[in-house]
């Protein structure tokens, strides 16, 4: 939000940029946060910050490693909506790949839906908040992004380097 209003630059945001930068440098959030379980939750938000602000400081001293931290989570387990955020995050990193939109598909319904998937819980009891709604609309977002870019390079409409055909 900072950032989106012109304020990124402000030095009372310093600290937690700082801290940013810290839980993904050092790992913290490998184990889920207090809020999010999952760590694909964090590296998700983190690519959307990146993504939105290309010319930020955070944007230039930090793009190298969620891009390493989101590839040593290709292919971990996880649930629909976990799947839809961590191919969204390689999206948006510049990362295409085949094996989590093969385990993504493997997991629709036959109502063409994917199960209710687990974004966020509350920080005093731990409830999970659920929205099967959010999770398709990230799924269908997630396989459409990377079969789109499959699509248009096959066609030799664009070349997108960064998508490896992979069998897993």
């Amino acid at each position: 939000m900072f950032y989106r209003y012109g304020r990124g630059d402000e030095p009372d945001l310093q600290p937690t940029k700082n801290w940013i930068r810290r839980v993904l440098l050092y790992g913290a959030y490998l184990d889920g946060t207090r809020y999010y379980y999952s760590p694909d939750v964090f590296l998700f938000f983190f690519s959307r910050l990146l993504e939105e602000n290309p010319d930020s400081d955070i944007h230039q001293d930090t793009v190298p490693l969620p891009r390493e931290h989101i590839q040593k989570r290709i292919n971990a387990d996880g649930d629909a909506m976990e799947l839809a955020i961590r191919i969204l995050a390689c999206y948006s990193l510049g990362i295409r790949h085949k094996i989590d939109l093969t385990k993504q598909l493997s997991l629709q319904q036959e109502d063409g839906g994917w199960e209710i998937g687990y974004l966020c819980r509350t920080g005093k009891t731990g409830s999970r908040l659920v929205n099967r709604g959010y999770t398709i609309a990230l799924a269908v977002n997630a396989v459409g992004a990377l079969l789109t870019t499959r699509a248009l390079s096959r066609n030799g409409i664009l070349i997108d380097e960064g998508f490896v055909e992979s069998n897993a």
